[in-house]
């Protein structure tokens, strides 16, 4: 191996552009780096240029570890890796297999390798199988931990009564709490707490005394803030206790702190986290499924406990990507990954403290604007019973590099985003931005000279409604790509101008803090023609194709299902008396369905143990193949793979999702303005931000934290609400020591909502412009920072037509010919006279049962395959058939297509299992499970009857089929 380079650092200054930070970071390839990288500031390059300098040294890909926080960001490092390394000495494979990952991955791969007895640190006797699964954090796992939450509730009623009551059922608050204190590293153990956690829990009384002293500072003879947030607790104080009590004066009586932050109430709380907490994690791990929060927490636990296995796994190089998004657990873990390399480790963290906007996720910016202090503290934390660190910690030893090169924006555009960090959210609130003055006290610097082609707007209606701003809005997009004076410039990577062209839609960019906001502006702005698409999470299960879905799923679990039947009764366009003679208004009148609906509703009770076959048929009855139908799919199917299977189950799962947001990806036109939150835009960058929604209540949010229980480094573990009798009345009563401890622990602190806005900002390349109808004092007060003029009523009125290019191509289908319903209705199956139907005791597969789910999952697992649904392969013949259809490369597919077809005076029904189109022809596919083609005739026969409806539907094409036996591996066409 190749010595490794190393130079001397120094801190590049910010006038002398000879020198630049991210050479020096590429050039350092030993020790720990800590690297402030603002926004734009190229710093994924960076790391792939380092990356690429460590295997031209001699490291090998499987010794550095390279860290981001994403799916979709470590699949773009990793492309990146592989594309850019140029090295003889690695091979494809090597980089390929690289570990280039996420946090969650990189638990995974470690637990799987040798997790097994990680939960035993913890006192579980159960252990993890190595073919665990991972829980995504959304509604099913809400669910779950309901269900789970109520056996809980059910067995430990009289021992944790008076809790119960406080919650008052409120599950998710509990399992939100679980999740934060995994992240912040507080571990339960079958006999207390592990490590710190209990004395973490009691909170540091010492530094809510210097908080609260600071805040209780006389000015001019008024009342100090300390006392001020105790009066509002007033109403909440019991009967025998007064705010009087607790003043000095116009001043709070400091003597009085431990009366105010000890609460008897805390001790009991905190051993009913932990009760439920552990056994959570005993459910988790006797279902063979894990979170994410406990991916990292046990293996973490395995890591520090397991001397062998962390020497085994650890890394020469550790590089982190947006260090900023990391909890404390994760900081922990990265050390504990690091190997001792020259007396030394190796870890580069990268990312920008201005940038963290997941507090809600538990993250914290303090692993970046405390790290010298965290990874001493860290280090002796891992380093007091025994050796657990490879290496020595040594302050000196960390270099810090500031990239304060922009790439992006122009220079008009930087200095005015910085403002974002200095502005009040309230009226009331008068932060002294130390922090923010320290290490930010210069704006970036561009390295791209934009020139007159940039511009800085404020913009607000005349009267406060909503779909003025929209229509405002909506007028500046048109304005932008209408007048010639609004430019793109694009650059070379020596930072010459590229190209220069007029704006177009797909250069421009609307952010807001809520999706909603999004969604209503494009369906305004569809009306109005012009083209916008909302790129984020959608309610699909509140949209037709999920009403009507569910409305079908709840009349399959019930047939009289009044709701159900009411829905689709009126989707049918059956009028308000109609409906009134079908559905009875009495409550013990039962619906009699009208035969149509009772028909397709015993369609679908067959296939109640195939819910997704149950779904399509859904989707089929109403023309449904759109990317809200493939969501619902996609959204059931994981619930099927994570272990719900039940109508009921699915149902309930459905109801709670109403309101729940899922990712998809609409088609849209080329040329068209994206619509996106500011949380799902960063990373990304535009010519054009127009940042909506700056409003009152909206932006910063004027909502608290709704949980009934909360934890802060300086409360501890506090419950907002408690059950108790108070003259004779019981009932849910404030907390009025949580509310004031919380408050003077500055819990409620808009920090983040003003990153939140410089991310905002940040996104812009050339133009940028804000809007509003009710102005927030972050809108207001940033206009009065910047001396910014605010237009009123801004309107636009085109005198020129602006022309999209559509990407989507209307093709008309030919509709089939109409059959009387006078006809018999047959399957395909019976019709065939030699079809052997098996009997109850066995078939080709040898044993009927087997076969039977076998063939089932087969056909599943096909169908999700074409229909683009991700899953995991159970067998080797899902994975056969997975092959097979990709082999088919088809221009589309179409699976579990219904047909009918007129012969012989009946009307023969089925459904094919998949129809691969080509440019001239379609092939129609059948899939037999079959151990021996016994019985190869009658799927001939039934084959060709499928060609014949197809043909039927599309007689300009040639028309074939496939007979494709998949324990066989054997395919035979049929002409």
């Amino acid at each position: 191996m190749k010595e490794l380079q190393s130079v001397k650092l120094k801190q590049a200054s910010v006038n002398d552009k000879s020198v630049n930070p991210q050479d020096l970071l590429v050039d350092s390839l030993e020790g720990i780096h800590l690297v402030d990288a603002g926004a734009g500031t190229g710093k994924t390059h960076t790391i792939i240029r380092r990356y690429n300098k460590l295997i031209d040294n001699g490291v090998k890909p499987e010794e550095i570890l390279l860290i981001t926080f994403t799916d979709v960001a470590a699949t773009q490092m990793k492309e990146e890796v592989i594309s850019k390394v140029t090295s003889d000495d690695v091979t494809i494979t090597q980089l390929l297999e690289a570990p280039v990952m996420t946090f969650h991955a990189l638990c995974t791969r470690l637990l799987k390798k040798a997790g097994g007895d990680a939960p035993g640190y913890m006192g579980v006797r159960d252990s993890l199988s190595t073919n665990f699964s991972v829980l995504d954090g959304g509604v099913f796992e809400r669910e779950l931990f309901r269900n789970f939450f109520s056996i809980f509730t059910a067995k430990n009623s009289s021992r944790h009564d008076g809790i119960l009551k406080s919650i008052n059922g409120d599950a998710d608050s509990l399992l939100k709490i679980i999740k934060r204190l995994c992240n912040v590293g507080i571990f339960p153990s079958e006999s207390g707490w592990l490590e710190d956690g209990l004395e973490r829990l009691k909170g540091d009384f010492h530094e809510f005394v210097i908080l609260t002293e600071a805040e209780n500072i006389q000015e001019e003879n008024k009342q100090t803030k300390a006392l001020s947030s105790l009066k509002k607790c007033k109403n909440d104080l019991p009967a025998d206790i007064s705010v009087d009590d607790f003043a000095d004066g116009k001043k709070l009586n400091v003597e009085m702190l431990p009366e105010i932050f000890n609460d008897d109430t805390q001790a009991e709380l905190t051993e009913f986290v932990r009760d439920v907490y552990i056994e959570y994690v005993k459910f988790l791990v006797r279902r063979n499924q894990i979170n994410f929060e406990f991916l990292v927490m046990l293996a973490y636990l395995k890591l520090v406990n397991d001397d062998g296995f962390r020497e085994k796994v650890q890394f020469g190089h550790v590089m982190v990507d947006e260090f900023q998004d990391t909890d404390k657990i994760q900081f922990k873990l990265l050390l504990l990954l690091c190997k001792k390399v020259n007396d030394q480790a190796n870890l580069t963290v990268v990312g920008d403290w201005r940038q963290g906007i997941y507090g809600f996720r538990n993250t914290t910016i303090e692993n970046i604007t405390e790290f010298h202090n965290y990874i001493k503290v860290y280090s002796q934390q891992l380093n007091s019973k025994s050796q657990k660190l490879g290496f020595d910690y040594d302050e000196s030893s960390i270099k810090q590099i500031i990239f304060e090169y922009n790439y992006r924006s122009s220079q008009r555009i930087l200095d005015f985003s910085r403002n974002a960090l200095f502005v009040n959210a309230t009226k009331t609130e008068n932060s002294g931005f130390e922090y923010e003055n320290k290490n930010f006290p210069f704006p970036l610097k561009a390295r791209r000279e934009i020139g007159e082609f940039t511009d800085i707007g404020f913009l607000q209606t005349a009267v406060k409604e909503e779909d003025d701003e929209i229509r405002m809005i909506i007028d500046k997009i048109t304005e932008i790509v209408s007048e010639e004076k609004y430019q793109t410039v694009e650059f070379e990577s020596d930072g010459k101008v590229k190209t220069r062209r007029r704006v177009r839609y797909s250069d421009i960019a609307v952010l807001s803090r809520t999706r909603d906001f999004c969604i209503k502006l494009q369906k305004d702005a569809a009306k109005r023609g012009v083209p916008i698409t909302y790129d984020g999470g959608f309610e699909i299960f509140a949209s037709k194709q999920g009403i009507l879905a569910l409305a079908w799923l709840k009349l399959m679990l019930n047939p009289f299902d009044k709701s159900a039947a009411v829905t689709i009764l009126e989707n049918e366009g059956y009028n308000y008396g109609q409906i009134r003679s079908i559905v009875p208004g009495r409550e013990e009148d039962l619906p009699s369905l009208p035969d149509a609906i009772s028909e397709f509703l015993s369609e679908l009770l067959q296939e109640k143990d195939n819910l997704l076959y149950a779904l399509e048929k859904i989707n089929g009855k109403y023309g449904f193949r759109d990317e809200f139908s493939k969501a619902i799919m996609e959204a059931v199917s994981g619930w099927m793979d994570a272990g719900i299977i039940s109508l009921g189950e699915t149902v309930r799962l459905i109801e709670a999702s109403i309101k729940d947001y899922f990712e998809i990806e609409l088609s849209k036109s080329v040329d068209s303005v994206t619509c996106r939150t500011i949380h799902s835009a960063k990373g990304l960058e535009y010519p054009v931000v127009i940042l909506g929604n700056l409003n009152r209540s909206n932006f910063p949010s004027s909502r608290g934290d709704p949980n009934v229980i909360t934890f802060n480094d300086v409360a501890g573990l506090r419950m907002k609400k408690q059950f108790a009798e108070v003259n004779g009345y019981s009932g849910l009563f404030e907390n009025w020591r949580t509310k004031f401890v919380n408050a003077m622990s500055k819990e409620e602190s808009y920090s983040e909502s003003r990153r939140l806005l410089y991310v905002a900002l940040t996104r812009a390349k050339q133009y940028l412009y804000l809007t509003s109808y009710n102005p927030s004092p972050f809108f207001t007060e940033l206009a009065d920072k910047t001396s910014s003029k605010i237009t009123i009523d801004y309107r636009y009125k085109s005198n020129s037509e602006y022309k999209t290019v559509s990407s989507i191509k209307s093709v008309k289908i030919k509709a089939p010919t109409p059959v009387s319903v006078t006809s018999e209705s047959v399957s395909v199956k019976s019709y065939v006279k030699r079809y052997l139907e098996p009997d109850e005791s066995t078939n080709s597969l040898g044993n009927s049962l087997y076969g039977m789910e076998y063939g089932t999952d087969i056909h599943l697992a096909a169908y999700r395959h074409a229909m683009g649904i991700a899953f995991k392969s159970k067998s080797k013949g899902e994975e056969k058939v997975k092959m097979f259809i990709d082999g088919l490369k088809a221009e589309k597919l179409e699976a579990e297509v219904d047909f009918s077809l007129p012969k012989d005076g009946k009307l023969l029904r089925g459904a094919i299992d998949l129809l691969a189109h080509y440019k001239d022809r379609i092939l129609v596919v059948d899939y037999k499970t079959d151990k021996d083609k016994s019985r190869h005739e009658s799927y001939v026969e039934q084959v060709r009857l499928y060609m014949d409806a197809v043909k039927n539907l599309y007689s300009d094409k040639l028309v074939s089929g496939v007979i494709y036996y998949i324990g066989l591996d054997e395919q035979i066409y049929l002409g």
